[in-house]
């Protein structure tokens, strides 16, 4: 890809697959700074509801791994990407320094984005980012060619304040900077459970967990 000369290369790893050691990480890893990304995502396997992956856990063809050893591995993530010179700012993405993704951080703090290929979803949010629109593009390569220009939009879904504050939250801690506080108050003036909001935000803080930057 780079000989192409494509310089911006980002490579999604998957740790914690069953039957994976630290030392098959710690190679895997290892392998893939060689090559010489801008940008790494690596994730800790999900065994996600209805899928062949899930069944065969099910069925006891396959065991997950330790979760003691899968949080070793992404430990290890953490100290073996510092070093090769990548800044970590997202719990699961790595960065060199001025590449962090700017499409996922658009997901990540509720920007807006448009959606390009089928089963694709944009977004659209409001100047105050508490309201907006998603949607998802048919999922079928033939029906999303069929229409011109617009293809067909198979799911359309408002987002309305309730949800985007979750959204916001959810998404925003994240982030290893954070979440402006300034962005915090706004998200918690007209919100009908703000009270009980502060007070969990408050307990986080005192227990540790949490802290304003």
């Amino acid at each position: 890809v780079k000989g192409a000369g494509v310089q911006r290369v980002s490579l999604d790893l998957i740790f914690g697959v069953p039957g994976q050691s630290l030392d098959d990480w710690r190679r895997d890893l290892d392998h893939a700074i060689e090559l010489g990304p801008s940008h790494l995502s690596c994730y800790g396997l999900m065994f996600e509801p209805g899928t062949p992956l899930t069944r065969r856990r099910d069925q006891g063809r396959i065991e997950a791994i330790d979760p003691d050893l899968e949080a070793s591995m992404y430990e290890w993530t953490i100290r073996r990407l510092a070093d090769a010179g990548f800044e970590h700012y997202e719990v699961s993405n790595w960065a060199r320094p001025g590449e962090a993704c700017r499409h996922n951080l658009a997901y990540w703090r509720g920007g807006s984005w448009w959606a390009f290929g089928p089963s694709a979803v944009g977004q659209l949010r409001d100047a105050e980012g508490l309201g907006g629109w998603r949607w998802r593009n048919v999922p079928r390569l033939g029906s999303w060619l069929a229409t011109d220009p617009w293809p067909p939009v198979k799911d359309l879904e408002r987002i309305e304040p309730a949800t985007a504050r979750v959204e916001a939250f959810m998404l925003g801690l994240r982030l290893v900077a954070g979440m402006d506080r300034r962005w915090v108050e706004t998200l918690l003036a007209e919100d009908p459970e703000a009270a009980r909001r502060r007070t969990t935000i408050d307990g986080e803080i005192v227990a540790g967990r949490l802290e304003w930057a």
